[in-house]
């Protein structure tokens, strides 16, 4: 089943970040960055549901998923989303050495 992928601010604003910080390691990290969340963009509009539950969300009281997203041979990121229906709401995208999300930032 074919779904939307929409992106809240937090997401957009990770994204956002991490391109600007990309470009000034290597320009094709960057262009490999780009790449990597389209691929994860492409898996969540074909199979939302393969992803993987993520730690926060018995704490949250949401279900929320995750597809890992990876420039080189190692996952450096993940994609932190909700599927309703035919929508998919991608609400991060989050360094792994980053903190678990907080209630905050899926508003």
């Amino acid at each position: 089943m074919s779904r939307e992928v929409e992106f809240a601010d937090r997401a957009t604003r990770d994204f956002d970040e991490t391109l600007t910080w990309y470009p000034r390691q290597s320009a094709t990290a960057a262009t490999k960055w780009i790449d990597a969340v389209e691929r994860a963009v492409e898996q969540l509009e074909a199979e939302a549901e393969a992803g993987s539950p993520v730690p926060e969300s018995q704490r949250l009281q949401i279900t929320l998923l995750q597809t890992l997203i990876a420039v080189g041979k190692k996952p450096t990121h993940r994609m932190v989303y909700a599927v309703r229906d035919r929508t998919v709401t991608v609400y991060a995208i989050r360094h792994l050495a980053r903190v678990e999300l907080t209630e905050d930032e899926l508003s």
